[in-house]
């Protein structure tokens, strides 16, 4: 069965397509408040200029927070039903798209969706297509637009009965002449087979103009400001209500139940524990299960809301296992099994590159040096088996991976940490790392992700845990089957692993790295006596892509000797 759709989306978009005319009456209607879901976008402020534009998107959130009063007071919409965003980045926009899909599918009968758009967009008459801009442009500065198709294609498993989509915006060279709320607009042809008989898109009319300011005094806007939600920097309100947080829980259960509530004004968009996302209700409460290790467990409940503000809370649980009336081997309590694995660290920063045609970076060494002193100063690893290499050449790095091929045994772990320039060969489907004497016109000093895998499968370490920070670092997964593991077993540290962490997957990555910032804040922060790599990778990824279009990844590198354990980080002094 079909639900209706409502989305109104606000910013500027490209389109040169030929259209019918619709009127400001045929547009759209609310005839069951209680079944219809809106998802607004305002992109008002955008990070890059455009000459070829008329205008800004002058007073795109004051607009839409208008059509969001309209629709609550005049149209009966409820409030969690209105998903409202405001100058968003790609991932954002696909995120709350996203979101909506699935309230939507989640619903029991048909909804009406209502989409609204108020920004830049570009089209493609030839082809079409309409891209929607975002506001805010990824880490490294590119221009990533959003094909109206994505959207499209991810309504089509919808069971929606009416869907309808207002693009209120600006193209290169020409301005609409008033709101498409008002003024009715051009109807947009959809492709889709599926979906034409309940689906309707509207693109307000355009004039050429070279500035075209909005007419304020044609809107109904409401005597008060638009609400603070629009301006909002603060993170939703968390309450934690299974668990108390100024104080150590305990618990003889295996896995721990969540529960609480985050509330914002502007709405939330997730709420995740330990990166995991929790079952959120439109109330605002939240409910998740988590596995426990044995011992003392840091839980972290991230609430994220539509601005990407965050706010976490942090519960401490000791999960402390019932006894299984079997006899097991005593164990010394001052030398505990994993205590008598050696630790070793290979840390590589390259900032300055030899050929010119590579820009030096700043934040390598600088990130080099921070995991370096959390190590030696809150983890086992001593300062002689930690070993730093600075700008290093191909050579130096090949000839310190030889060295702890032929010297770790079953009894150590190895930690690999590279950051520096990273670069992927589409035509030949592989990922390298770019060593200080690297030149891009030839790949003679280049690093295959394949050499590095190589090496982990063949050094004889216990566990081994890459951490790659660098352009394109994600292709290590495609040069191995990659697996995502996240669970949690009571001793992963008997068991080998070969497990890596990256940026990103096969994207650029910027300068100055979001990822290592948070890895480091967090190995600084942490009070579990033991952490895994898996855990470490939960309790900051939910931050690394609140604050950035980059997702990182993690998981198991197979055919390298990984058997289901995992890398653990171990506290000289527990706090």
């Amino acid at each position: 069965m079909k639900l209706p759709v409502l989305l109104y989306l606000a910013g500027f978009f490209p389109l040169a397509v030929c259209r019918g005319q619709v009127g400001e009456s045929a547009l759209f209607s609310v005839d069951r408040p209680k079944q219809t879901y809106a998802l607004l976008i305002a992109n008002e402020t955008y990070q890059y200029t455009i000459d070829s534009f008329t205008t800004d998107v002058v007073q795109a959130i004051q607009e839409t927070e208008c059509f969001r009063q309209q629709l609550l007071t005049r149209y009966g919409v409820p409030k969690e039903h209105i998903s409202f965003h405001c100058n968003t980045n790609a991932v954002q926009l696909k995120l709350a798209f996203a979101k909506l899909v699935k309230m939507a599918s989640g619903c029991n009968g048909p909804v009406d969706l209502l989409i609204y758009y108020r920004g830049k967009y570009l089209e493609n008459e030839k082809q079409r297509q309409l891209y929607f801009m975002p506001a805010r442009t990824p880490g490294d500065g590119s221009l990533q637009l959003v094909n109206l198709d994505y959207f499209l294609t991810k309504l089509e498993g919808v069971a929606a009965h009416e869907i309808t989509l207002l693009i209120d915006g600006e193209q290169p060279r020409l301005a609409r002449k008033a709101s498409v709320l008002k003024a009715g607009g051009s109807d947009f042809p959809i492709l889709q087979p599926t979906l034409r008989e309940y689906t309707h898109i509207y693109i307000a009319h355009q004039e050429t103009k070279h500035y075209y300011p909005m007419d304020a005094s044609s809107l109904d806007l409401p005597d008060k400001s638009p609400s603070a939600s629009i301006t909002d920097t603060s993170g939703p309100r968390l309450q934690i209500l299974s668990y108390r947080l100024d104080e150590e829980n305990l618990s003889s259960e295996a896995t721990a139940f969540i529960q609480g509530t985050a509330l914002d004004a502007s709405g939330v968009y997730q709420v995740a524990i330990n990166g995991q996302e929790a079952h959120t209700s439109p109330d605002g409460r939240f409910k998740g299960r988590i596995s426990l290790q044995p011992g003392m467990n840091v839980l972290c409940i991230q609430a994220i809301d539509i601005h990407t503000n965050s706010r976490t809370a942090r519960i401490r649980i000791r999960y402390n296992p019932p006894a299984t009336g079997l006899s097991e081997p005593e164990v010394s309590l001052s030398n505990p099994p994993d205590v008598q694995l050696t630790n070793y660290a290979v840390l590589i920063g390259v900032n300055d590159y030899q050929d010119p045609a590579l820009n030096n970076l700043t934040g390598p060494l600088r990130d080099v040096v921070r995991l370096q002193q959390v190590l030696i100063t809150r983890y086992s690893f001593a300062a002689n088996k930690v070993i730093v290499l600075k700008n290093p050449t191909r050579q130096e790095i090949i000839q310190t991976l030889d060295q702890l091929e032929r010297t770790l045994t079953d009894s150590d772990n190895l930690l690999v940490y590279y950051a520096g320039h990273g670069t992927w060969d589409e035509r030949v489907q592989k990922g390298y790392w770019l060593p200080a004497d690297a030149h891009m016109d030839n790949t003679a000093n280049w690093i295959r992700n394949t050499t590095i895998s190589g090496y982990i499968s063949g050094i004889a370490s216990r566990n081994t845990l890459l951490i790659s920070d660098a352009c394109f670092s994600g292709g290590i997964f495609k040069t191995q089957v990659f697996q995502e593991d996240l669970t949690s077993s009571p001793d992963r540290s008997t068991q080998r692993s070969r497990k890596a962490m990256t940026s990103g997957s096969l994207s650029e990555v910027p300068d100055q790295s979001v990822f290592s910032e948070l890895l480091v804040a967090e190995l600084q922060n942490n009070t579990l006596h033991r952490l895994t790599a898996s855990q470490l990778f939960e309790s900051f990824k939910p931050e690394a892509v609140s604050r950035s279009s980059i997702i990182p990844q993690f998981g198991t590198l197979k055919n390298t000797g990984d058997e289901g354990g995992d890398f653990v980080f171990i506290q000289t002094n527990s706090m």
